[in-house]
């Protein structure tokens, strides 16, 4: 085995090491979070992660529809039991990597644009008597802005760092029962890894990152800090096909806080695992990648569980 054979796999058994600590202690923590949700989406990244493209401009365009139960949660001040929530929704994220050099990375940018229809079903148990709803809303996300993006690579193995604001421009109303938008900031901080062996096709991506969401003003309800964690491990094939499995772990550091945290102070956790496929088509000259996924979560409390389909179209513009 060559020293770059054993830098690799080494790289990829701390790694993997990691993965499995987290996902051990993980199984011991009890979850929760403002609405039952978190800003950043879980199985959001996954082949690829940790490449940067060469200087241009790129959009990846996400389709992807969740449906999901809590048993109990706090939305908008109120105390939401056996709620279903169904939400398809369309995701564009606009990056652009310049030719300036930072640090020896390429400098790029990034956008993303959700627009959702969710609807929440269930019951209230407080304030006042309990009673039913079923309540939707259709309309523009949280806008998340990555005004810092740097990627390396080194052979097999490519890394790639960024800085994200989440910025709450989606519709809220504390007076509604569900809303397009968290009503709060948050800033992330993302360190991703590929290993991507062209000769073999074989490609592992470990995406983790760390959220810090701020107050929601209105309700008075600061959610916990996250850790969160994708993962993919496929096959490339001469074909331009791929093949594996995808996933996460998503873990709430620090717990609930403020007046409007009315189930305590409780930390949050949820898991996801699936199968993914993807493509490589050639139109004209572009290269349009196609990528089909569905996640089924498991291990959640106080937090939706669920299944998710995603389609995903990447084309460089």
């Amino acid at each position: 085995m060559t020293k770059d054979h054993s830098r690799d796999a080494g790289r990829i058994g701390i790694l993997l090491t990691v993965v499995l600590v987290i996902l051990t202690s993980a199984r011991l923590q009890v979850c929760a979070s403002e609405a039952g949700t978190s800003n950043y989406l879980p199985g959001f990244q996954d082949t690829l992660a940790g490449v940067l493209p060469p200087p241009g401009t790129y959009l990846k365009q996400y389709f992807l529809y969740y449906q999901g139960t809590v048993s109990r949660t706090v939305a908008e001040g109120r105390i939401q039991a056996d709620a279903k929530l169904r939400t398809p929704a369309s995701l564009s994220v606009f990056s652009h990597v310049t030719k300036s050099k930072v640090l020896g990375s390429n400098y790029a940018f990034g956008l993303l644009i959700p627009v959702l229809k969710a609807r929440l079903s269930g019951t209230i148990e407080s304030p006042g008597p309990v009673r039913s709803f079923d309540k939707s809303m259709t309309g523009l996300g949280d806008i998340v802005i990555s005004p810092i993006v740097l990627g390396w690579h080194n052979g097999r193995s490519h890394t790639l760092a960024q800085f994200a604001v989440y910025v709450p421009t989606g519709n809220y109303n504390v007076q509604r029962f569900v809303n397009s938008g968290l009503n709060r900031w948050a800033i992330e901080f993302d360190y991703w890894y590929t290993f991507l062996d062209p000769k073999t096709g074989v490609e592992v991506d470990l995406a983790p990152g760390y959220t810090i969401p701020f107050v929601n003003s209105d309700t008075d309800y600061t959610s916990g800090q996250e850790f969160h964690l994708d993962f993919a491990a496929l096959k490339r094939f001469p074909n331009k096909l791929a093949a594996g499995l995808t996933g996460y772990a998503w873990q709430q550091v620090t717990s609930d806080s403020g007046s409007g945290a009315r189930l305590g102070p409780i930390k949050g956790r949820v898991f996801g695992l699936g199968p993914l496929v993807t493509y490589d088509a050639l139109v004209g000259d572009a290269i349009i990648t196609l990528t089909a996924k569905y996640i089924t979560e498991f291990g959640t409390k106080y937090r939706f569980q669920g299944n998710s389909g995603w389609l995903e179209l990447a084309v460089a513009l």
